[in-house]
């Protein structure tokens, strides 16, 4: 890409801009990102993407508040480039030091899925209406039959607590299978 340069009227701004910005702005950006290393270099792209968009100025606000204007958007950049780069990185481990590490028993992973589904079953239950969560607990946990179920729940539709079972079964697998949607 060709060096693009500014005329000598626009640099002049620039460097006049910088004489009189630059320390507002680096402290800015120090105060966003705590690391002067790291607030030098934002500072630094600022003011080159300033001198690549000077003449986008056209004058409806103050010149800081334009300065600023685009500091705020090279910090969201900034922290999009890092979050970025955090995201794409991958990290290798060693399971099997972890887990002497961490002396681990050989069926944590089992036991962790099986604590996991619990309390996405705590969820999925609740979330079922007090009838279809009275009729799976009392029928799968108490071991209740239905008819008794319809009997005690009273209820007088020809399925009884079937036709509710059928549903709150419906509804907890699309639940459990969605990460806890209903």
């Amino acid at each position: 890409m060709p060096s693009r340069r500014l005329d000598p009227v626009r640099e002049a701004d620039l460097g006049d801009l910088y004489d009189r910005y630059a320390p507002a702005t680096f402290g800015f950006f120090l105060r966003k990102v705590g690391d002067p290393a790291l607030a030098a270099d934002l500072n630094q792209d600022l003011y080159l993407k300033l001198s690549r968009s000077l003449d986008s100025f056209e004058g409806r606000c103050s010149w800081r508040t334009w300065i600023f204007l685009v500091a705020r958007s090279v910090v969201a950049e900034s922290r999009e480039r890092r979050w970025r780069d955090v995201a794409e990185r991958t990290v290798a481990l060693d399971e099997e030091a972890f887990r002497r590490d961490l002396r681990l028993p050989e069926d944590a992973d089992e036991r962790a899925r099986e604590i996991l589904l619990r309390i996405r079953l705590r969820i999925c239950l609740r979330r079922l209406s007090d009838l279809a969560r009275a009729v799976i607990l009392g029928h799968y946990f108490e071991g209740i039959t239905l008819q008794e179920l319809t009997s005690r729940l009273r209820l007088r539709n020809p399925s009884g607590s079937r036709g509710v079972l059928l549903g709150a079964q419906r509804k907890l697998r699309r639940c459990l299978e969605g990460a806890g949607k209903p």
